[in-house]
């Protein structure tokens, strides 16, 4: 058994007070005319002094212990009251599964317990977190027959931690379908730059227990580009180059399954004219010309007075001089929505004079000076002086002709290289001016060690830069910068030194590549890694049609989704059967519920409505499990009704602890201490009142 305390800082008071107590027992506040009769006085009453002290401290302390409130906790065990709530999906994608489930377990539990039965959803909708929330009692147990995949309501993981912190255990029903099925989804990008490869997949998932056969046709646009016959769960890949505009794909299959509903998919894809960038360098470059397939580029070497015809500006190797002369002029055309991508070099970062200048403050990265060691040597030279080479070199000779054929360095260093053929241990000899001296055996790294340690790895797969993205590069060099606090590193080397970072600029956009393509980073312009510098134009232009006069911008949706039409427009946009209103500076939005598949047009855009969310994800959610394990529960299968029953009156004990305390018995002790001491000073005085007598 044991003892806590609420207040356990009032037992530190407790040595405080008696010292405090004792000092003012030590004093004598009764005044005496001879040192003798004080004396005399101190000398009788010793003892008695002493048992008060100890007495007095004694209470002292019971009184700050019964402050502390010292308790235990004392545990009481009830047999509850075994109760199981079984809660039935009723949703449209349930179907699937055995419909008599339900009642069958039912009759079979409430034959040791009581049992309720609910349904809840229907159609298209599954609520399940919502019909979790509402069916919440205290120390209750529920029982779920669903498939887990909830597209309406509260989320599933927020009424899981309800039903936690009521005490509410949640289990589920572990089942098969017993009905088969065929889903089809295209998945691809929704925009594309001219010039540049569109790739789809089309994925067709079988469900249940037979493996299906069907006939998959894909349309893009109105000509057939993939017709196949094919069996169970498969992936078909479409490729394409295609003109500029809106372009629509369509999916279907052909066959005998469960729901026709999500036979047919709908998507589309708008391919934007390559953007106009604005490429400033000295010269040109091998960087500007593997980005001139994909993007229009102009060269130059100087900023245009007006920047308007473009959508992001490329700056190469340029240093802060010719960064804080255009400083004004680059930092308007960011924050007004346009993108900014710095590459670096020899002339730009802690080469080219960045650190806390003016231009420094507009970019993801500031210059790392605090990496800066005194170097031992700016050039070192190595000899290989081993076996018969050892004979015909002096290093002497040799330091010295090459400080003459060389300009004069700040330090120069010169090492042999050589084996002990007694030990066979590699051996240095170190030269420092003209003295040579046997150094220390050193440890050489391998050639590959350095080399990963150059190697770019990507830091954060869930930027669109980096996204899915693979890289393999090494860099030979870069420039050191450390990241911004708002700013996220994307790719650096595997000693963690940024390498490309990212941020936001008032309405645009800023990425920086701290090493150079064309003298450190020449993998960079292969074709397996140069996606990662397109991709980051890509991110800093943005939306590439801010630039015209009304610019519509709609996303593919779903049956009985909300969704919306976006309008960027000087006047409020007019459109049959759609009402917008202003959401921002010049932007309008309007928003609807598609009720049946296929392509809406909006203006100059198309949208693509797909079959409803409820027959997208079939079969059971392979996370149910983790979800209900949130609040203690289990996943049964139909035929364990009575490891339910169990598992239900064992949860139906419920244990509850109640604090003890023990303030009372340190008052009563104390209080019965200090009447002790009051009745021994009566007793004390009343003999000396008779010995005076």
């Amino acid at each position: 058994m044991m003892l806590y305390f609420k207040n356990p800082y009032a037992l530190y008071l407790c040595i405080p007070a008696v010292i405090i107590l004792l000092a003012l027992l030590r004093r004598t506040f009764i005044k005496f005319s001879r040192a003798d009769e004080k004396a005399s006085y101190h000398s009788s009453n010793k003892a008695q002094r002493i048992l008060i002290a100890l007495m007095r401290s004694l209470v002292l302390c019971l009184l700050f212990i019964a402050f502390s409130y010292p308790f235990i906790l004392e545990e009481s065990v009830s047999e509850g009251n075994p109760h199981a709530t079984i809660l039935v999906d009723n949703s449209s994608s349930f179907m699937i599964f055995d419909q008599a489930i339900a009642q069958d377990l039912k009759a079979r539990i409430e034959q040791d317990i009581p049992v309720s039965l609910r349904y809840f959803s229907n159609g298209e909708s599954s609520a399940i977190g919502d019909a979790i929330v509402s069916s919440l009692r205290p120390d209750d147990n529920i029982l779920l027959i669903t498939d887990g995949h909830s597209n309406k309501g509260i989320g599933l993981g927020d009424a899981m931690m309800l039903a936690s912190g009521l005490n509410t255990t949640i289990s589920a029903l572990r089942m098969e379908p017993t009905e088969s099925d065929l889903i089809v989804s295209v998945t691809g990008p929704s925009q594309a730059i001219y010039g540049t490869p569109a790739e789809f997949y089309i994925d067709v998932e079988n469900i249940g227990p037979q493996q299906l056969e069907y006939e998959l046709t894909v349309m893009l646009n109105e000509n057939i580009v993939i017709r196949e016959s094919a069996r169970g769960t498969k992936r078909f890949s479409l490729r394409r180059y295609l003109e500029t505009g809106h372009h629509k794909i369509k999916a279907e299959i052909k066959a005998d399954d469960f729901f026709s509903q999500n036979n047919q998919y709908h998507k589309t894809l708008e391919v934007l004219p390559k953007p106009k960038i604005l490429f400033v360098s000295d010269r040109s470059t091998s960087t500007m010309q593997t980005i001139s397939y994909v993007y229009d580029i102009t060269h130059t070497s100087a900023l245009p007075s007006s920047l308007d015809q473009y959508t992001a500006i490329v700056i190469h190797n340029k240093n802060s001089a010719w960064l804080d002369t255009n400083i004004d002029q680059l930092s308007s055309f960011v924050s007004e929505g346009n993108g900014l991508f710095v590459i670096g070099g020899d002339n730009s970062f802690d080469m080219g004079g960045y650190h806390q200048s003016v231009s420094e403050t507009l970019l993801p990265v500031r210059v790392d000076l605090s990496t800066e060691e005194e170097q031992d040597a700016d050039v070192l030279f190595v000899f290989d002086i081993y076996g018969s080479q050892s004979a015909d070199i002096d290093l002497d000779s040799e330091v010295e002709q090459i400080l003459k054929e060389i300009k004069p360095y700040r330090n120069i260093g010169v090492v042999g290289v050589y084996i002990d053929e007694q030990t066979g241990q590699v051996r240095v000899l170190a030269v420092e001016g003209f003295r040579t001296a046997e150094a220390e055996r050193i440890e050489i790294p391998e050639e590959e060690e350095e080399s990963d340690l150059r190697h770019l790895s990507i830091t954060n797969h869930r930027h669109f830069i980096t996204s899915g993205l693979t890289l393999d590069a090494r860099i030979s060099g870069y420039n050191r910068v450390v990241s911004k606090p708002a700013a996220t590193v994307l790719v650096s080397t595997r000693d963690r030194k940024p390498v490309l970072t990212a941020w936001r600029f008032g309405l645009g956009r800023v990425a920086a590549l701290t090493t150079d393509p064309e003298k450190w980073a020449g993998e960079l312009l292969k074709r397996e890694n140069s996606e990662l510098i397109t991709r980051t134009i890509n991110w800093a232009v943005g939306n590439p049609g801010r630039k015209k006069d009304i610019d519509v911008r709609v996303s593919d949706s779903r049956v009985g989704d909300i969704a919306s039409v976006y309008v960027m427009s000087e006047k409020r946009p007019v459109l049959e059967g759609y009402s917008f209103s202003m959401t921002g500076s010049s932007l309008y939005t309007a928003a609807f519920v598609p009720e049946e598949p296929g392509f809406k047009r909006f203006y100059d855009s198309v949208m693509a409505v797909s079959y409803s969310t409820e027959y997208s994800k079939l079969g059971l959610n392979p996370g149910l499990a983790g979800y209900v394990s949130m609040t203690g529960g289990r996943i049964f299968s139909k035929d364990q009704p009575e490891e339910i029953v169990e598992f239900i009156k064992s949860n139906s004990v419920r244990r509850k602890f109640r604090e003890k305390s023990f303030s009372q018995y340190f008052l009563l002790a104390a209080l019965l201490i200090f009447l002790l001491e009051l009745c021994i000073r009566r007793v004390i005085e009343n003999k000396k009142s008779i010995y005076i007598r």
